[in-house]
């Protein structure tokens, strides 16, 4: 009798609450409302019998429906793990409201249906180390078998081994507004998604990691404060990365390692622990407006990466290098900004055949531009001025080419040590000490018309400010104590422009 009387009442509760819910319906345009309702102690039908199940309500629910059909879960904690295998809408009424914990080893929600649609929770608890189990699963468990066009949006992503895990899901899954945070890795991705709006932050090792995973779209995420790399691309290819923020991670804001043909877009990359933007073993990728100030070691980093395009980005006050390229070749630097840095503006060691274009470094402690063991590259147009040590620098670097530079204001304006058959002409140099040259260069080309660097008629030497010879025809071309050759061992400038 007094389990009789227990189920009864049990039963009485269920239904009060039941009918408080039924009156609590959520407001809804006529085409959403939900099919399925839930609460703590089970599920209902819209007007239909109230089903109890105070163990798992939401996996009942789901059990329940048919395709298409819309779940709406309302607050409350639930222990559980729930695998959806057909296509619905499961939105909870809130992440601030709504928690679903892992109730076994196992993924909270795991996806096995495509078209399923996930907001509005707190999801928490599948957290042991080292068996990929995650807050959200989307995929198979066996190779080669994903699921597609599934939205994940506005949830509270806490305290997994991984918050989001995309296997083998590749075809336009989106991922939209989360927040994933204190998670072993945060987000782990497959092909051909779109992840916009997520927090991705705290996490042990990553906040998104793109591993053989192709043509993605990550726009206007945030992956602040993880141990290792915010964004980690490995061996991917093809994806876009525009307008993301990846500050104060351990390792590196943006990392790109055996990644080849991505695009970074205006995304800002600063205070990371060692690197704002490194690419590694990676080629033909496009860096463009982005942000990579004050992180404690390179600004941006390319390391045996060739044919890389970088535009218009900008690394200043990192504590060593503004961009820095080692064994790095074909590279491509235009319009980017590299100023105040603690050691060099823009560094290429190891690296030939570079083209660096309207480039600014100003104001670094030691160099504006260095090249180290490099040869063969194209620096024009660049702007390398205030209180530099040296403006520009080459140790052990030959067959470059120098044009169109200014270089003013620095305690050296260039320096070749051990460098030869650079060619240097058309450029403005006003520093305490113009240059330097213990090796054997050619400082002018052959006089050809053509508008010069001081505004000149003629293309010839270069620009010095302590050339104190006279232009005796009129070409604005020094034609007296030549060649200019202070502190140049070897020949010198038969061309200075005046």
């Amino acid at each position: 009798m007094k389990i009789k009387a227990t189920r009864n009442i049990l039963i009485i509760v269920g239904m009060v609450i039941f009918i408080i819910n039924l009156i609590a319906m959520p407001v809804m345009a006529a085409n959403t409302q939900p099919d399925i309702y839930v609460n703590t102690n089970g599920w209902w039908r819209n007007s239909e019998v109230f089903n109890a199940n105070s163990s798992t309500p939401i996996q009942a629910a789901v059990d329940d429906a048919t395709t298409n059909e819309h779940i709406f879960v309302y607050n409350g904690t639930y222990t559980e793990n729930v695998i959806v295998n057909k296509q619905i809408t499961l939105q909870g009424e809130g992440m601030d409201k709504v928690s679903v914990t892992a109730k076994a080893h196992d993924h909270v929600f795991k996806l096995i249906a495509d078209q399923v649609d996930i907001s509005g929770f707190t999801i928490i608890g599948a957290m042991k180390k080292k068996t990929g189990k995650a807050g959200v699963f989307l995929g198979l468990d066996h190779p080669g078998s994903g699921v597609d066009h599934c939205v994940i949006s506005n949830n509270n992503i806490l305290n997994n081994h991984v918050g989001i895990f995309l296997v083998n899901s590749n075809n336009d899954n989106l991922l939209t507004n989360n927040n994933v945070s204190n998670n072993w890795r945060g987000i782990y991705l497959a092909s051909d998604n779109t992840l916009t709006g997520n927090i991705i932050s705290s996490n042990l090792k990553y906040g998104i990691c793109l591993e053989s995973s192709n043509n993605n779209r990550l726009i206007d995420n945030t992956a602040n404060s993880n141990d290792k790399y915010g964004f980690y691309l490995a061996s991917s290819s093809g994806n876009t990365l525009t307008g993301n923020t990846a500050n104060l991670n351990d390792k590196c804001g943006f990392c790109l390692a055996s990644s080849n043909d991505n695009t970074l877009t205006d995304n800002i990359a600063e205070s990371n622990n060692k690197f704002g933007i490194s690419l590694i073993s990676s080629t033909s990728n496009i860096l463009i407006n982005n942000i990579a100030n004050s992180n404690e070691k390179y600004g941006i980093g390319l390391y045996s990466s060739d044919d890389n395009t970088l535009t218009d980005n900008t690394a200043n006050s990192n504590q060593k290098f503004g961009i820095g390229l080692s064994y790095s070749n074909n590279n491509t630097l235009a319009g980017d900004i590299a100023n105040s840095n603690d050691k060099y503006g823009i560094s290429l060691d190891s690296s030939d055949n570079n083209k660096l274009t309207d480039n600014i470094a100003n104001s670094n402690d030691r160099y504006g531009i260095a090249l180290i063991s490099s040869n063969g590259n194209i620096l024009s147009s660049n702007t390398v001025n205030l209180h530099n040590v040296f403006g520009i620098s080459l140790t052990s670097s030959s067959d470059n080419t120098f044009t169109d530079n200014s270089i003013s204001d620095n305690k050296f304006g260039i320096i070749l040590n051990s460098s030869n058959n650079n060619l240097i002409y058309n450029n403005y140099f006003s520093n305490t000490v113009n240059a330097n040259d213990d090796g054997d260069n050619i400082w002018n080309t052959i006089k050809t018309p053509g508008e010069n660097i001081a505004g000149g008629s003629y293309l010839g030497g270069n620009y010095w400010s302590d050339y104190t010879g006279a232009d005796t025809d009129g070409d604005e071309i020094g034609d007296t104590l030549i060649p200019y050759n202070r502190v140049i061992g070897n020949g010198g400038d038969y061309l200075p422009l005046i």
